[in-house]
C-alpha cells in the first residue's frame, strides 16, 4: 500500500500542471457543497439546541391552504386539538408578541412569549437564576428574564430575584433567569405564565402551540391528524372556522416559511450537481490520465495482475485530490459561514434567530467526510473501474493509441451529454431566481423613497384596546411630528408598501362565502398616506380629511381586488363584506394600482388591498411615514422626545430610512439569489473546461484519422465542421435533458418565483446560446491547434 501511495505521489508531482487542475476542480466543487451542507442544515434541519429537541414542533394556522405563523390560531380550536389528538406527548399553548419595556426614562421593545407553566420544561433547561414558570404565576404578574435582559435592566445583580420591572406599563415581578443565549420558542426576552381556563371560544385570544411529537408519529401523520380534527371544527362552527385549519411543522421551517422551501431545496439541489459537474470532470481527467497508460495496465495484467491490485493503485490518485481538495474546501467553507453571520444580523430587524449561528460543527465535518469519501467512489473508483475493464489482448496485439479510441470516444460522448445537462438546468434555475430577485427588488422600490423615515408603534393591548383610545393616540403623533420644522408631511398604516399586512376574507357585500374565497392584503391607513406616496386613483377618488370624521363606511382597493370582485365593472360605489371585522360593510370610494405588501414570492403580495381608514378601524402595530427635509439624525432624536411625550411607554422602534426597510426586507431574498448566481457561475466555469476538456482529449485520441482527411484533401474548414456536426447531436441530447429538467424544477419546485413567459424564453435562448458557444470553442480551439501543423505530421504521431 505504501508503495501504491509513493508511486501515485510520483505521478502527480510529475504533472504538476494536471495536478493542479484537478485539485482545483474539485475543490471549487467542495467547498461550495460543505459550504451549502452546513449552512442549509443550520438554517433548516439541525436540531435545535436544546438536548432532546429532535421532536420539537409547532401547531398554527392556515387559512384556505395558506399557512401563518405567529400566534395566529383561535385558543379554543388548539384546545380542542390538545383533547383530541394522539400524536403529542405534550402540548403547550404560548402567545408570541412585542412588548414595551421603560429602562431609564426610556422605552424600548422587547420580544415576549406568553407560554403555559410547563412549555420551558420542554427544552430541559433550568434557569441560571431563580425557578422557572409555575401555575401559580398565571394569576400574578410573574416573568423569567432572558440573560440579555437581566444585563440590560438590572446590570447583572446577583438580587435580581424579586425585583420588578415596568412592561406594557404593568409592574412584573421577576421569579426567574435564563442562561445565556437561551430563547424558546422562538426569539424571547421574558416568559409571562399563560393559563389556558382563560380561553374561550368566541373571544379574540389567538395563539400557538409548541409540542412534543411521539416516537413512532411522523409529520405527515400528525398534520393529517389536525386536519381531521379542524375539519370536523370547521363543519361544528361555520362561522368562526370557514376555511380555517391548523399545520404541524419544525420551528426552523416555520421560522422561514413554506413558500421559501421550495428555494432551499433548489439551492440545495444545485450545490449537489455542482459537486456532480466537479466529479466528472476530476474523474474524465483522470479516467484519461488512466486510458494513456493502457498498454502498462494490459501489461500487468497479462503477468497475472488482478484486478482489484489494480484498482487499487490506480485510486490513490483521487484518494490523494480528494483529500486535499477536502481539507482545502473545509477551510473555504469556514471562513464563508463566518461571513454569513454578519449578513444574517443585517437581515434581522432584533437579532438572528438563536439557531442561526453559523459555523464549522460536528455535522459538517462528518457531512465533509461523507461527500469526500462519495467523490473519491464517483471521481476515482469509478473512471479506475471502467480503465481496467477493457479487452487486454486486444491493447497488446493492437498497440498505441488507436487501441483505446473507442472506448474513449464513448465515454467522451457520455461524459459531454452529462456535462451540458447539468450546466443548462443549473444556469437556467439560478437565471430564473436572479431575475424574480431584481423584479422583486423593483416592485418593492416603486415609490419616491428620497427624504422618507420611517417607524413602527407598538401600542399596549391594556392601554389602547378601543378604538377612539387609539385614535387619539395616532392623531396626537400625526399632529405633533407635522409640528416639527423639518417635517413636510405624516402618513401611516398598519401596513405599508413592502411590508406584509393582515391577510383578511373579503366579499361582494350580502353575498356571504364565494365559491372560490376571495382575500385581500387589509390595511389600516389615515388619509394622507396616498398623497404622500404619490398614489393617484384609477377610479373614483381616494381618503380626505373630511372622511375622518365621517360615519359613512368606506374603503379604496386595489385595481386587483376589483377585477376579483367584480369582473369587466366598475368598484365605484360597490359594497365589500368583511367577515374577519365584525362582518362590516363598507363602500369602495376609489380604486388604486396594485401595492405588494410583502416579498413577491410570498402568495399574500399577490392578493389585492382594501383600505380603511384609521378613524373607523384600526390596530395596534402602526408604521409611519415621515417626509422631511433637513437632517436626519437631528429629525430622529426629535422623533423620539416627541412620542416619549405622548405616551413614555410607546416607543418608535425600527427607525430608519425607508429605503434602508425596503432594502432589510430583500436582504434574504437577495442572498439567495447571490448563492444562485455563485453557483452558476461556478457551473458554467466548470462545464466549460470539463467539456473543453473532454473534447480536446478525444480530439488527440483521433489525431491519425484527421491526418487521414487532410492527407486525402479535406480543408480546415472541413475537418472542424466534421468535428462540430459531430458533436450537434451530443448538444441537442444534452441540452433537452437539462432544459426539460430546469423547466419542471420552475415550473412545479419553484412556481411562486416565477417570470413571465418572455422573459423565461430569453433566459433559455441566452442559456443556449452560451453553452453553444462553449461547445463551439472546446471544438475549434483544440483543432485550430492542430490544423496549424501538416498532416505527416498527425500520421507520424502514432
Amino acid at each position: 500500500m505504501w508503495n501504491d501511495f509513493r508511486y501515485a505521489l510520483r505521478l502527480l508531482y510529475k504533472a504538476p500542471a494536471f495536478t493542479a487542475l484537478v485539485l482545483t476542480v474539485m475543490t471549487c466543487g467542495l467547498s461550495i457543497s460543505i459550504y451549502m451542507a452546513s449552512f442549509m442544515n443550520t438554517l433548516v434541519f439541525k436540531n435545535l439546541p436544546f438536548p432532546d429537541s429532535e421532536n420539537i414542533v409547532v401547531i398554527d394556522k392556515m387559512l384556505h391552504g395558506m399557512q401563518f405563523a405567529g400566534s395566529q390560531l383561535q385558543g379554543a380550536d388548539l384546545l380542542e386539538i390538545s383533547q383530541r389528538s394522539n400524536s403529542f406527548d405534550t402540548l403547550i399553548i404560548y402567545q408570541q408578541f412585542y412588548a414595551n419595556i421603560s429602562i431609564e426614562q426610556t422605552a424600548k421593545r422587547i420580544q415576549a412569549i406568553n407560554i403555559e407553566p410547563g412549555g420551558i420544561e420542554l427544552t430541559n433547561t433550568l434557569p441560571l437564576l431563580g425557578r422557572l414558570l409555575q401555575k401559580k404565576d398565571t394569576s400574578r404578574d410573574n416573568a423569567m428574564i432572558s440573560y440579555q435582559l437581566w444585563l440590560d435592566y438590572f446590570a447583572l445583580d446577583a438580587a435580581v430575584i424579586g425585583k420588578t420591572l415596568q412592561v406594557n406599563n404593568q409592574t412584573m415581578t421577576v421569579v426567574g433567569v435564563m442562561p445565556e443565549g437561551y430563547s424558546f420558542p422562538y426569539n424571547a426576552d421574558i416568559w409571562f405564565a399563560l393559563e389556558r381556563d382563560y380561553i374561550k371560544r368566541g373571544t379574540d385570544f389567538n395563539v400557538a402551540g409548541i409540542a412534543n411529537l411521539k416516537p413512532q408519529i411522523s409529520l405527515s401523520t400528525a398534520n393529517k391528524e389536525i386536519a381531521s380534527i379542524m375539519l370536523q371544527l370547521s363543519q361544528q362552527y361555520p362561522e368562526s372556522n370557514y376555511g380555517v385549519s391548523a399545520y404541524v411543522d419544525t420551528l426552523q421551517k416555520q421560522a422561514l416559511g413554506s413558500q421559501t422551501m421550495p428555494a432551499i431545496y433548489a439551492l440545495i439541489g444545485a450545490a449537489f450537481f455542482v459537486l456532480l459537474l466537479s466529479c466528472v470532470n476530476v474523474g474524465s481527467l483522470l479516467l484519461s490520465k488512466a486510458l494513456e497508460r493502457a498498454n502498462e495496465t494490459a501489461i500487468r495484467c497479462a503477468l497475472g495482475a488482478p484486478r482489484y491490485r489494480l484498482v487499487m493503485q490506480m485510486l490513490w490518485e483521487s484518494v490523494i485530490i480528494c483529500s486535499i481538495s477536502g481539507v482545502l474546501a473545509l477551510l473555504i467553507a469556514a471562513w464563508a459561514l463566518q461571513l454569513t453571520n454578519p449578513i444574517f444580523t443585517k437581515i434581522s430587524y432584533n437579532k438572528p434567530l438563536y439557531w442561526w449561528v453559523f459555523s464549522i460543527d460536528n455535522d459538517t465535518i462528518i457531512a465533509t467526510i461523507i461527500i469526500v469519501l462519495s467523490t473519491i467512489f464517483i471521481a476515482g473508483f469509478l473512471p479506475c473501474w471502467k480503465a481496467t475493464s477493457g479487452q487486454f489482448n486486444d491493447i497488446l496485439r493492437q498497440g498505441g493509441r488507436g487501441a483505446t479510441n473507442q472506448r474513449v470516444g464513448k465515454i467522451s460522448k457520455v461524459l459531454i451529454k452529462v456535462e451540458i445537462a447539468l450546466s443548462a438546468m443549473i444556469l437556467v434555475v439560478s437565471a430564473m431566481f436572479v431575475i424574480n430577485t431584481l423584479q422583486s427588488n423593483q416592485h418593492l422600490h416603486q415609490f419616491d423613497e428620497n427624504n422618507l423615515l420611517t417607524f413602527t408603534l407598538h401600542l399596549p393591548y391594556h392601554d389602547y384596546q378601543h378604538l377612539d383610545q387609539r385614535q387619539r393616540f395616532l392623531r396626537r403623533v400625526e399632529t405633533q411630528l407635522e409640528q416639527l420644522a423639518s417635517v413636510e408631511n405624516v402618513a401611516m398604516g398598519s401596513s405599508i408598501p413592502g411590508n406584509l399586512a393582515w391577510v383578511t376574507e373579503v366579499n361582494r357585500a350580502g353575498e356571504g362565502h364565494l365559491l372560490e374565497q376571495v382575500f385581500a392584503n387589509t390595511v389600516f391607513v389615515n388619509h394622507d398616506i396616498f398623497a404622500l406616496l404619490n398614489i393617484t386613483p384609477l377610479e373614483g377618488r381616494l381618503f380626505e380629511l373630511a372622511d375622518i370624521q365621517s360615519e359613512r363606511l368606506m374603503v379604496v382597493v386595489s385595481n386587483s381586488l376589483a377585477e376579483k370582485l367584480w369582473p369587466n365593472e366598475s368598484a365605484i360605489g360597490k359594497r365589500v363584506g368583511l367577515p374577519n371585522i365584525n362582518n362590516a360593510q363598507v363602500e369602495v370610494i376609489g380604486v388604486i394600482a396594485h401595492i405588494d405588501h410583502g416579498i413577491s414570492h410570498y402568495s399574500s403580495s399577490k392578493e389585492g388591498g382594501i383600505y380603511l381608514i384609521n378613524s373607523q378601524a384600526s390596530s395596534t402595530f402602526n408604521t409611519v411615514l415621515v417626509q422631511f427635509n433637513g437632517d436626519q439624525a437631528a429629525l430622529i432624536e426629535q422623533v423620539s422626545r416627541v412620542l416619549y411625550k405622548i405616551d413614555d411607554n410607546v416607543p418608535a422602534f425600527n427607525l430608519m430610512p425607508y429605503q434602508s426597510m425596503l432594502d432589510k426586507n430583500l436582504t434574504a431574498m437577495m442572498f439567495g439569489s447571490q448563492l444562485f448566481a455563485i453557483l452558476a457561475f461556478v457551473a458554467l466555469i466548470l462545464a466549460a473546461s470539463g467539456i473543453y476538456g473532454v473534447t480536446a482529449n478525444s480530439i488527440n485520441q483521433r489525431l491519425r484519422e484527421i491526418g487521414i482527411r487532410r492527407a486525402l484533401g479535406a480543408s480546415k474548414a472541413q475537418v472542424i465542421l466534421y468535428f462540430i456536426k459531430k458533436m450537434i447531436g451530443q448538444l441537442l441530447i444534452g441540452l433537452s435533458l437539462g432544459l426539460f429538467a430546469a423547466l419542471l424544477i420552475c415550473y412545479y419546485l419553484l412556481s411562486t418565483f416565477l417570470v413571465d413567459q418572455k422573459i423565461m424564453l430569453i433566459i433559455l435562448v441566452a442559456v443556449v446560446t452560451i453553452i453553444v458557444v462553449v461547445i463551439a470553442c472546446a471544438v475549434i480551439i483544440p483543432l485550430l491547434g492542430i490544423l496549424k501543423k501538416q498532416p505527416a505530421f498527425a500520421l507520424r504521431a502514432e
